[in-house]
C-alpha cells in the first residue's frame, strides 16, 4: 500500500480528482479517485474541517464532489460551492445499481459515488 505522501505526489500529475462522499451525522466516508485509481478511501469525523484537512492535498487540481441526497449533504453542497468546488448532489434513487449487489455499506457507497461521478455516469439534483 502506498503512503500518503506517494498517493498524493501521484495525484499532482492529474488533472482531476474525484471525490464520493456518504454523509451521515456523526462521520462521514471519503473516497478520492483520479486517473482510474483510488488514491483515499477512509473514514472522517462529520466536521467540514476534516474535509477540507483532507482536500488540501489536492488543490493544485481540479477537485469534483458527488454526496449522496439525504438530511445531512446540502448545507456540505453550500460550504464546498463557497469554496469553488464543483458539487454535486445525488439522490439515491438515480444511483446505477448492479443486479445483485444487495450489499451497502458506507465504504461501498463512497467508492460508488466516486467511480460514478469520474465515468460521468451520475445525475444530479
Amino acid at each position: 500500500m502506498r503512503t500518503t505522501e506517494q498517493a498524493v505526489r501521484n495525484v499532482i500529475s492529474a488533472k482531476e480528482v474525484y471525490v464520493g462522499i456518504d454523509v451521515h451525522k456523526e462521520s462521514w466516508h471519503v473516497t478520492i479517485r483520479s486517473d482510474g485509481e483510488e488514491r483515499f478511501n477512509g473514514r472522517i469525523p462529520g466536521q467540514y474541517q476534516s474535509l477540507k484537512r483532507v482536500l488540501e492535498r489536492y488543490r493544485d487540481v481540479r477537485i469534483k464532489v458527488a454526496c449522496e441526497a439525504g438530511p445531512f449533504g446540502f448545507w456540505l453542497l453550500d460550504r464546498l460551492i463557497q469554496d469553488g468546488i464543483e458539487t454535486i448532489v445525488v439522490p439515491p434513487s438515480l444511483i446505477p445499481v448492479e443486479s445483485g449487489t444487495k450489499v451497502k455499506t458506507d465504504k461501498r457507497d463512497s467508492r460508488k459515488l466516486a467511480t460514478l461521478l469520474e465515468s460521468n455516469m451520475l445525475k444530479h439534483v
